[in-house]
């Protein structure tokens, strides 16, 4: 019987690939997707890269770490600051709060640099554009980021300061990532035209995709 239910479920998957990939404004957004999908693995396959390699770049974390300061400062919380660590009391014990690799928002910035190189047929001037002006305002909000979460483990505790970095923050920054890159669609990349015809794989299958035309 479950064979029997298997069987059916396959003919009709089957059956609706082949419909779908009979039109042809089907296979061409399938084939901007697929090249949207291969170069953002692409991009993205430099965050092994930098694990593998062991890159810590020690003097930007410390220039954040001071950043984060300034704002700590302005909220009067009381702190220290050395080098890319904070220092401050957490439910009356010190905590040391380091800046680590992982918090300078590099792979935020890196994940909006593969959303935007990842659109096929977009002028690179406006690639560019977008990462001039996006990448500066996803910085700012990683520096906030780290100092309201200071801010709110210094008021409320541990417990606070673990959820909000490990869950409220951290998915918070993916929605601006998302957000940046969908209002440079909108109002950078705007009525620009995203051909199928610029695709990998279709100048790879060009004989044999003509028929898209």
């Amino acid at each position: 019987m479950l064979a029997y239910y298997l069987k059916n479920l396959c003919r009709r998957v089957l059956k609706s690939i082949k419909e779908y990939l009979s039109s042809k404004r089907n296979v061409r957004k399938l084939l901007i997707y697929c090249e949207f999908i291969v170069r953002c693995f692409a991009i993205l396959s430099l965050l092994f890269v930098v694990d593998i390699l062991h890159i810590y770049p020690i003097k930007i974390q410390e220039i954040i770490a001071s950043q984060v300061s300034s704002m700590l400062s302005l909220m009067n919380v009381p702190h220290s600051h050395e080098y890319f660590h904070i220092f401050m009391k957490v439910d009356n014990s010190m905590y040391d709060l380091a800046i680590d690799r992982d918090c300078i928002g590099w792979k935020s910035c890196l994940l909006f640099f593969a959303l935007v190189f990842a659109v096929p047929s977009i002028p690179l001037k406006k690639r560019i554009l977008g990462i001039l002006i996006f990448s500066p305002i996803l910085y700012i909000v990683n520096i906030a980021r780290l100092a309201t979460t200071f801010y709110l483990g210094y008021i409320y505790g541990a417990k606070v300061l673990d959820v909000v970095h490990e869950y409220l923050w951290r998915e918070g920054l993916a929605f601006f990532v998302f957000l940046s890159w969908i209002l440079w669609l909108k109002y950078i990349v705007g009525e620009t035209k995203i051909s199928y015809k610029n695709t990998i794989l279709y100048k790879i299958f060009k004989s044999k995709l003509k028929a898209l035309d």
